[in-house]
């Protein structure tokens, strides 16, 4: 398999092309992904992120193992296990979270070493704007790129900075917590990367993993499940009764969530990512339109 190059086995061996990055190929009958990786991880860190895969399937970690990889030049290729997906739609939030908290609780006991960089210099487009890096780290992904977008604008009205101010604040208050503990967390848990399986769910696409707090995880799974900002505000006991439901779900199977730091942390993505992404001359137009919203849920979170 190492001797094949991309193109030839797109050329030789494709049945259906999934994206500009990821393939199915069909080998001996035998279904596989073949995927090129967007961030430019090196050999070291990529054989560090196949040997933890490979740890969660022993521990009975439902996952895409990866099966072989290679480079040409700086492009790392993999050879993933072939996962049937069924109807994502249907499958309940509640199970995916006692899911996690299995997946998190195996991750925790995980003694190899830890891999990819805090962010990666490669272009990406998120909403309609055109960004210069990924971001994997918790400082770097709900803080820093933020914290710069916000001091490279020079007239800042009273209203944005004080939503900025709480920012810092929320982020603080996660991040100064050391109760909080902090192991290889997955980082882009999308309803794409959570797969309905015969007997439950499979976590696929591990590209972004990074050592982080669970919370990142948490708060993936609830705000893909079509959150707005107005909905947990105008509907806030329903939503912190969700919210509760969750922690009580995961702490079942690994005690180590906190009822207060979910809804911190639901503040923070969201008004961060508000930052980096709509803090801009594009963009302005829709950040101004949410401020107000944002101020009201980062005070609710101030205060929880």
């Amino acid at each position: 398999m190492i001797n094949y190059n991309y193109n030839e086995l797109i050329s030789l061996y494709e049945i259906e092309k999934i994206s500009n990055e990821v393939s199915v190929i069909k080998i001996n009958g035998n279904k596989l992904i073949l995927k090129r990786i967007l961030i430019p991880i090196d050999w070291y860190d990529e054989e560090n992120k196949k040997l933890y895969i490979d740890y969660l399937n022993k521990q009975g970690i439902k996952v895409a193992r990866i099966i072989n990889f290679w480079y040409e030049g700086d492009i790392c290729y993999e050879i993933q296990e072939y996962i049937e997906n069924g109807n994502n739609k249907g499958i309940k939030i509640d199970s995916i979270i006692t899911e996690i908290a299995k997946y998190h609780k195996a991750s925790s006991k995980y003694c190899g070493k830890d891999f990819n960089k805090c962010e990666y210099i490669v272009p990406f487009c998120c909403c309609g704007i055109n960004l210069n890096r990924v971001l994997l780290g918790f400082y770097e992904k709900y803080y820093k790129y933020a914290q710069r977008n916000f001091y490279s604008c020079k007239n800042v009205d009273p209203s944005t900075y004080r939503l900025f101010k709480n920012m810092e604040k929320i982020f603080g208050q996660i991040n100064n917590n050391e109760d909080i503990p902090r192991f290889i967390c997955h980082n882009d848990l999308t309803d794409n990367n959570i797969l309905i399986v015969p007997n439950g769910t499979a976590i696929i696409d591990f590209d972004f993993c990074y050592k982080t707090i669970p919370y990142v995880d948490i708060v993936d799974v609830i705000l893909t499940r079509n959150y707005s900002i107005k909905e947990i505000i105008h509907n806030k006991c329903f939503f912190e009764d969700k919210v509760k439901r969750y922690v009580y779900l995961y702490n079942k199977e690994f005690n180590i969530l906190q009822y207060d730091i979910i809804l911190k942390m639901v503040a923070l993505k969201v008004i961060s990512f508000f930052f980096y992404v709509h803090y801009n001359d594009k963009n302005m137009d829709i950040f101004n339109e949410n401020l107000n919203d944002m101020l009201e849920l980062s005070y609710m979170a101030i205060n929880t």
